[in-house]
């Protein structure tokens, strides 16, 4: 069985559950509110008044959701890494770039097509 080890009550009415195999899952509570055990969790004074029983989470008006349901049906949540950044690799000198207009004309290894540019 999943034991939930920390919990958080979310302003956004869902459920960070971080369960004893160092997995954290959301739970979000708002399709629920609509059942009949659920109604009181509407006001969010009343949502963040959560308890943790270690397999289940309660509220005190008694609605309870077991460790299993926020596991299987949370999704679960990334973690942001810190990730190395790939080198930069940069030119020993500066790349110089000449407007279009000041660039020579290049030279064709044909002859004739040398003299079609200069016509």
């Amino acid at each position: 069985m999943r034991r939930i080890v920390a919990l958080q009550a979310r302003d956004d009415w869902t459920v960070a559950a971080t369960f004893s195999s160092d997995e954290t899952r959301l739970f979000d509570v708002k399709p629920l509110l609509g059942c009949e055990a659920f109604p009181v969790l509407r006001d969010l004074a009343e949502f963040k008044r959560i308890r943790n029983g270690g397999y289940y989470v309660e509220w005190d008006c008694g609605a309870d959701l077991s460790a299993d349901t926020l596991y299987v049906d949370g999704r679960q949540r990334r973690r942001r890494i810190a990730r190395a950044r790939a080198p930069v690799f940069r030119a020993s000198r500066p790349l110089i770039h000449r407007p279009r207009a000041a660039r020579t004309p290049r030279a064709s290894a044909f002859p004739d097509r040398n003299r079609s540019r200069a016509a």
